[in-house]
């Protein structure tokens, strides 16, 4: 009879320290990989991608493959969560796993990707208001706002547009009276007044990545904008397994 294969695994956790919410749409890779030569890239022996993961800690089970694990080689377990296709939060460091002393069980502290939009002068697209993501506007454009280097802001409600003053220090925001036109528009969701609430209301925001995101001095999130880019691709496909 055949040999019959039995996977194991790779248990663990991945978390960040930044007290910031997760979207649904968020994506979580981790990945295994031979790590054993310097001179040349990681070889990935196994990749788990969990899809509307929640909140971290993750738990996550990475199957691998023992038959192809050699203890002479060195192999570590790396994270990467997406969110709107681009890099959010990443390893920075080595995690060794299986070999050279090192487990099946491993805690992934991640950091905020590199490469943030800039706060001053980006078309910050509105995507969530208090965690609602399913909202539509009169004309389908969707709401922004764009914060100018002189201390001006101005933006699209959903219906009409505004400007005004800000005070920005230290990841702390304080928006003036803002100032808008007065177009009639159909708003049964009431989308305009909800956002312009939430602009009030936010003392503190935070960009990771492509994303700004706005919070109560109680540290509760309010607003979530994308940044306005070209279009990125998705994380790559090639995995082992898929959990939601």
């Amino acid at each position: 009879m055949p040999e019959v294969l039995e996977w194991k695994s790779i248990t663990g956790t991945v978390s960040y320290r930044e007290r910031i919410m997760l979207t649904p749409a968020a994506i979580v890779t981790v990945s295994l990989e031979d790590v054993s030569r310097a001179d040349a890239p990681a070889i990935i022996i196994a990749k788990h991608i969990i899809e509307a993961p929640g909140q971290v800690p993750v738990n996550f089970e990475l199957m691998y493959n023992p038959a192809i694990i050699d203890e002479r080689m060195s192999y570590s377990v790396r994270a990467t969560i997406y969110e709107g296709g681009e890099a959010y939060f990443i390893t920075d460091m080595a995690y060794p796993a299986l070999t050279r002393g090192a487990g099946d069980s491993i805690e992934l502290a991640l950091v905020p990707a590199a490469g943030n939009s800039s706060f001053f002068g980006t078309n910050w697209e509105l995507s969530s208001i208090r965690g609602e993501t399913e909202m539509l506007t009169s004309n389908e454009q969707k709401p922004n706002i764009m914060f100018h280097t002189e201390g001006g802001v101005s933006g699209f409600s959903g219906c009409n547009s505004y400007t005004g003053q800000y005070t920005e220090a230290d990841d702390q925001l304080e928006l003036g009276n803002l100032m808008m036109t007065m177009k009639a528009c159909t708003d049964p969701a009431n989308m305009e007044l909800r956002l312009m609430q939430a602009l009030n209301e936010s003392i503190n925001y935070k960009v990771m990545g492509n994303q700004l995101r706005t919070y109560t001095a109680e540290q509760e999130e309010l607003l979530i904008f994308n940044a306005v880019t070209a279009e990125k691709a998705a994380p790559a496909n090639a995995v082992e397994s898929t959990s939601e």
